[in-house]
């Protein structure tokens, strides 16, 4: 009886010893995991987002440079058309009579 107290006393402390070891192991996985995904969203928040600030600007610029070739350039179009029929009306009816009065003299 003895012998198989002791025998048992040795299987507890055993399985005792084994699931500290496990709780060990299992905390080190934990702070092992930890480290990782701590680097890993240092790593996404400094590169990828520069990154994809990068991107966002260039696509900014582009939108805007389009936006300036299409609306400002077809503004300034319609404006230099209706100042050049302006002057050129403006030119016609003020010289166009004195034309009109020597030819008919």
């Amino acid at each position: 009886m003895q012998i198989l107290t002791s025998h048992m006393h040795k299987i507890s402390c055993h399985s005792v010893v084994t699931q500290a070891q496990g709780h060990r192991i299992q905390n080190v996985h934990s702070f092992a995991l930890s480290f990782i995904l701590t680097f890993a969203l240092s790593f996404i928040l400094t590169y990828a987002l520069s990154f994809i600030q990068t991107v966002a600007l260039s696509f900014i610029r582009t939108v805007a440079l389009f936006f300036i070739l299409t609306v400002a350039l077809s503004f300034i179009r319609t404006f230099a058309l209706f100042f050049i029929r302006t002057f050129a009306l403006s030119f016609i009816l003020t010289f166009a009579p004195c034309q009109i009065s020597h030819v008919k003299t």
